[in-house]
């Protein structure tokens, strides 16, 4: 039988330098993702999703624009399905779409030691009726009574005379703690100071302050007195006949300490 002599190259046979190069060439079980789509071969039609697929920030900024996304209106409506909510426009919507009674979020105070008064000036008439304003264990730094008023030109004044419904005298502050089942004196209205005290909690709520005549504000809270025992004050009082658009809260010849005041508006529609 003839051999092939180690001299001979057939022409079929490939060389060294072909063989390593077809080692490193894409295999059948290689993804496609090694390939370079240099040419566009590979282009999406109109059946492609976005199923196990990864959106980078690019791709979303340059995708959902313009009409893509939902007006402030479309959102308000609530009617559109098929535009895209972001943050604000949900916000907005949860805003206009609450039906009327419905008690919103409008701030809150975290109070650090020192603090002086804490104002709160987000009325807005268009949107709420009245408003509530809640204390979580709000301590003074002297043992002194909590106290309100109130401003008619968003805080830059207060007039500090107002009137209490029981005895229809007028008062220069709003006297938060003042308690309706003890005997009224400096013990027992001023608020207890220590860490293992409950400090002031409960709520005071502002009815229609936007309306001219006489705003009513009624308080309904909770404190420990300088003697320890637990009091608790309801009182209400009628202001000045002018509208009012701030309100300021603090201690009596003191300053906060610590604890939350919070503000929420009723919605009037």
């Amino acid at each position: 039988m003839a051999t092939l002599s180690s001299k001979v190259t057939p022409s079929g046979v490939a060389t060294a330098a072909q063989g390593t190069l077809a080692d490193t060439a894409v295999q059948p079980a290689d993804n496609i993702s090694t390939l370079t789509n240099d040419a566009g071969y590979l282009t999406p039609d109109s059946t492609d999703t976005l199923t196990n697929k990864t959106l980078t920030a690019p791709v979303i900024n340059g995708a959902v624009s313009g009409d893509s996304l939902s007006t402030q209106a479309e959102a308000e409506a609530g009617t559109n399905n098929d535009q895209l909510m972001t943050p604000l426009r949900t916000a907005q919507a949860i805003d206009a779409l609450a039906a009327g009674g419905a008690t919103t979020f409008i701030s809150r105070a975290v109070i650090s030691s020192g603090t002086t008064q804490v104002v709160f000036t987000g009325f807005d008439s268009s949107l709420y009726e009245s408003y509530i304003f809640t204390f979580g264990k709000v301590h003074l730094t002297a043992e002194m009574p909590l106290a309100a008023e109130l401003s008619d030109n968003g805080g830059a004044t207060y007039p500090g005379v107002y009137y209490e419904s029981d005895t229809s005298t007028a008062t220069g502050a709003l006297n938060l703690s003042v308690p309706v089942f003890t005997t009224n004196t400096s013990t027992t209205s001023g608020v207890g100071n220590a860490s293992t005290e409950g400090g002031v909690s409960g709520q005071v709520a502002l009815y229609s302050p936007h309306l001219p005549n006489r705003t009513s504000l009624l308080c309904d809270v909770t404190w420990t007195d300088r003697a320890g025992a637990l009091q608790r004050g309801l009182k209400s009082y009628g202001t000045l006949n002018s509208t009012v658009n701030a309100i300021k809260f603090y201690g009596q010849s003191t300053t906060l300490k610590d604890g939350t005041i919070s503000m929420y508006g009723v919605k009037n529609s």
